[in-house]
């Protein structure tokens, strides 16, 4: 399982995540963090190509990945526990309860069971049978039936930051 989604965008394709970080992110970081992930993202759909769903699912996916960034990190610190996107190393220094507790393995088990069902949500209006786009409504209609629940849940989460003192 992924430890979270921002893993998974970050070993996704290393290479392009390493030069969006460098030319894009850092750049535009001056102007806030949502931001700057917000840009990273649209450059990042600009370079795979004007494919609307291809898009929805990356400014979905930054969305997403800023909203767990920002929870797990406040929630790391609340209970000073391994619990931010990134796993900390094996012999944490920074946090009093490490991954290996079963609580805070059960925390960032939930974090990855969210990350796959995230994912699975996101890459269900892939059409791996055209290569042209289905048209507008049609392409979002998988999203639409489930009634957006991902970025229902998502909304919530970050519904939970505002919540976390």
């Amino acid at each position: 399982l992924p430890h979270s989604l921002v893993q998974v965008v970050i070993y996704w394709n290393k290479y392009m995540h390493k030069w969006l970080k460098l030319y894009v992110f850092r750049t535009s970081s001056k102007y806030g963090g949502l931001v700057a992930v917000l840009a990273t993202y649209t450059v990042s759909s600009l370079l795979h190509g004007l494919n609307y769903p291809l898009a929805a699912i990356l400014m979905s996916l930054g969305v997403y990945t800023y909203v767990e960034y920002s929870v797990r990190y406040k929630l790391s610190v609340l209970l000073d526990a391994c619990v931010t996107a990134r796993p900390c190393p094996a012999h944490c220094t920074r946090h009093k309860h490490s991954s290996s507790l079963l609580p805070v393995a059960m925390v960032n088990w939930l974090w990855s069971a969210l990350a796959v069902f995230h994912l699975a949500y996101l890459g269900c209006i892939v059409d791996t049978t055209s290569s042209t786009p289905a048209p507008f409504p049609q392409a979002f209609q998988k999203w639409s039936n489930t009634h957006y629940i991902s970025h229902w849940i998502a909304f919530t989460t970050y519904f939970l930051y505002f919540c976390i003192k």
